[in-house]
C-alpha cells in the first residue's frame, strides 16, 4: 500500500513542481521584458543636457537622469546632431569656398 502511494504521488508532485518552476520563469521573463521596454522610453541619451560623463549625467536634473523618473522630463531638449556624412560634405563645401 505504501509503495503504491509513493509511486503515484511522487511523479505528480515532481510534475507540479516543474510546472510551477517554468511558470515562474515565464512570469519573470515577462516582467523583465516590460521593465526593459519601460527603460527604453528614457530620453536622456537623446537630450541636449546630457553630458555623457558618469559623474554628472545631466546638467539640469542630475538626480533623475537616466532613471524612470526622467521618462516625462519637462526639460527634455532633443539634440540636433547632423549625420557624419552631411558634416563632411558641408566642411568640404566650406573649404572649397575658402579657396575660391
Amino acid at each position: 500500500m505504501n509503495q503504491i502511494i509513493i509511486n503515484s504521488v511522487c511523479p505528480i508532485c515532481i510534475w507540479l513542481v516543474l510546472t510551477l518552476f517554468f511558470l515562474s520563469v515565464l512570469c519573470a521573463l515577462q516582467d523583465g521584458a516590460a521593465q526593459l521596454k519601460r527603460l527604453h522610453q528614457v530620453p536622456c541619451n537623446r537630450c541636449a543636457f546630457s553630458t555623457g560623463d558618469h559623474r554628472l549625467k545631466c546638467t539640469v536634473r542630475p538626480c533623475q537622469a537616466f532613471s524612470e523618473e526622467a521618462i516625462c522630463c519637462i526639460d527634455f531638449e532633443p539634440v540636433s546632431i547632423k549625420p557624419a556624412h552631411l558634416w563632411l560634405i558641408q566642411s568640404l563645401q566650406v573649404s572649397k569656398l575658402g579657396r575660391s
